[in-house]
């Protein structure tokens, strides 16, 4: 039963992608009308933010407020994630409708938050968890700033700026940076509340599996409703790699400078991908949401690569 649970725990990326892949087709040939496939597709939209919020609220229900601290590399990684995004924007305005959800998904790579199984994985690899954390809540409240922002600015409205932008917010805003302050919250009035939610082993864990097969359904149903061609999917492919291959790399040379290669490494590559996904689908061209399906393949894989290299210097010591 042990060594079952550890294999599942192993391979839960690819469970849920195979589930969300498998969720979608089984609505696609079962339900029996396409107002049942649109209902079903409104509830896993409307699921995924509720969810994301509770997986947010609980990771940091763990962390001690006073435990947190600001560093110089992180000032140095919200830099390059606003850079990235701010190239990937001005691709976007006036860009081809055709090259559009690549430049998109190219946005969604860096404004992407990190993912709350970021600060799992650097413990793991013997990092700085705290800075991780630290910058996990920066980044929640620069994608909360940056992407209302930014959307309100390329999407036209007939409601003005003003209002579309508050519009926005509301939508994010309340999902990326209310949850630290409910658990900051439950942590100071509710230790009952809290015990419990902590006993609950990897909680936040299988609530982010749950999350990501939604999100990869959602992708596999753009993709299947998609008539883009070949070369555009596997640009959104290729612009995924190299985004995470850009924020890893280049968050390890600054982390090195400050002593934290492993946290700063992990902070800015390790994305929240199903907020990537989420976001596409909800405010860009529904094509742009498989770069974040793209990306948690290419950062698990680096990530599973990291800690059998962990494993076996671990032996070797």
């Amino acid at each position: 039963m042990i060594k079952l649970k550890l294999l599942l725990r192993t391979w839960m990326l690819a469970i849920a992608i195979l589930l969300g892949v498998l969720l979608y087709f089984l609505g696609d040939n079962y339900l029996p009308n396409p107002a049942a496939k649109t209902m079903a597709m409104h509830w896993i939209k409307t699921l995924q933010p509720i969810l994301i919020f509770v997986m947010l609220m609980i990771t940091f229900c763990k962390v001690e407020p006073r435990s947190l601290r600001l560093t110089s590399w992180h000032g140095y990684l919200l830099i390059l994630q606003t850079l990235g995004f701010s190239i990937a924007a001005m691709f976007i305005i006036g860009a081809n409708p055709t090259y559009r959800p690549i430049a998109e998904g190219a946005l969604l790579c860096f404004i992407c938050p990190t993912a709350t199984s970021a600060a799992v994985v650097t413990d793991k690899l013997k990092g700085d968890v705290a800075g991780v954390i630290s910058y996990t809540i920066l980044a929640n409240m620069l994608a909360a700033l940056l992407l209302p922002t930014v959307v309100s600015l390329m999407i036209p409205s007939q409601i003005g700026f003003l209002t579309s932008l508050w519009s926005i917010m509301a939508k994010v805003f309340p999902m990326l940076i209310f949850p630290f302050f409910v658990a900051w919250g439950i942590r100071t009035y509710f230790p009952q509340i809290l015990k419990q939610i902590l006993a609950v082993k990897d909680l936040a864990f299988h609530i982010w599996a749950i999350c990501l097969t939604l999100a990869i359904t959602t992708s596999t149903h753009a993709l299947m409703h998609s008539v883009a061609p070949f070369s555009t999917l596997l640009s959104i492919c290729l612009v995924s790699l190299v985004s995470c291959a850009l924020q890893f790399g280049i968050g390890r040379i600054i982390g090195r400078k400050h002593h934290s290669l492993v946290a700063a490494s992990q902070a800015i590559g390790q994305k929240n991908t199903v907020f990537a996904i989420w976001a596409g689908f909800t405010f860009f061209d529904p094509l742009s949401s498989l770069a974040g399906g793209f990306y948690s393949i290419f950062h698990n894989l680096w990530n599973s690569y990291q800690l059998s290299q962990q494993a076996r210097s671990e032996q070797r010591g």
